[in-house]
């Protein structure tokens, strides 16, 4: 029931989320990777993707970004449905992306890297990175992206030279550099020791006051520290869904995809 202020008028108005599948699935033949999803990502709201290995969150996140098209089902951004478009064009409508898999130009410095990113995202050549600083607009965007990433310090470093932990922060300062709507990141705590998983997972609580986020990521930790929102997929079929704290103690959570770590959170 909606609540009624001393004037008669709704105190409450529903959320539009920023983005919001329905039905959506994906069928290999007789596999069904993401098997008829409805999902919700609000901003200010963190949302987090969890399930054991073949749960359908990689294929679901390929959909999303345009990776692969859906067999089925609606993915509604920005007020239109983007099914089916091809992951350049959801990149541009402000959907941005990183990967399981550090996406970075080695030989290259962060500034470079960020500046071909944002390039990406305006249709510019890729020609000419060293005369980039005397385009001030972008200038200013990339230096922002490092400064958000907390690489402000390492503008100049070249990519290959840096810790894995950096080489991830300027993945996601690549992403910010592109100027998302959306953030929406594949395992980024993949690979990394304790210390720099740490710094990221504060990188990625102050991004997800900023930006939309949705998260999918097997750090229980990372995910209880950052996300607000948790979704569970098991067999591509989502079982839970809700605030962290509601999702966290479901017993067909624990059951299925928590397990031993019952007692630990």
């Amino acid at each position: 029931m909606t609540s009624m202020t001393a004037h008669g008028d709704p105190a409450f108005t529903a959320r539009q989320p920023v983005l919001e599948t329905r039905g959506l699935t994906k069928s290999y033949g007789g596999l069904v990777a993401v098997n008829n999803v409805d999902l919700k990502v609000f901003d200010g709201e963190p949302h987090a993707i969890i399930g054991p290995n073949g749960a359908g969150k990689s294929s679901l996140i390929n959909l999303l970004t345009g990776h692969i098209p859906p067999t089925a089902g609606e993915i509604m951004f920005g007020g239109r449905n983007i099914a089916g478009l091809p992951a350049h064009k959801v990149a541009r409508l402000g959907i941005g992306r990183s990967y399981q898999r550090t996406n970075i130009y080695p030989s290259l410095t962060c500034y470079e890297n960020c500046w071909l990113a944002a390039q990406a995202r305006r249709h510019h050549s890729f020609s000419f990175i060293l005369p980039a600083r005397r385009h001030d607009d972008l200038h200013d965007i990339v230096e922002d992206a490092l400064v958000r990433a907390g690489l402000g310090s390492r503008i100049d470093a070249v990519a290959s030279k840096m810790s894995y932990g950096e080489q991830r922060q300027l993945e996601i300062a690549m992403v910010l550099a592109t100027g998302p709507q959306l953030l929406a990141l594949d395992e980024p705590l993949a690979g990394m020791g304790r210390e720099e998983a740490e710094k990221v997972i504060q990188l990625l609580v102050s991004l997800g006051k900023s930006y939309p986020l949705l998260l999918i990521e097997h750090d229980m930790d990372a995910v209880f520290s950052i996300a607000h929102t948790m979704t569970v997929m098991v067999n591509g079929v989502v079982i839970a869904t809700g605030p962290v704290a509601e999702v966290r103690s479901n017993p067909m959570v624990q059951e299925a995809y928590l397990g031993d770590l019952r007692e630990k959170y």
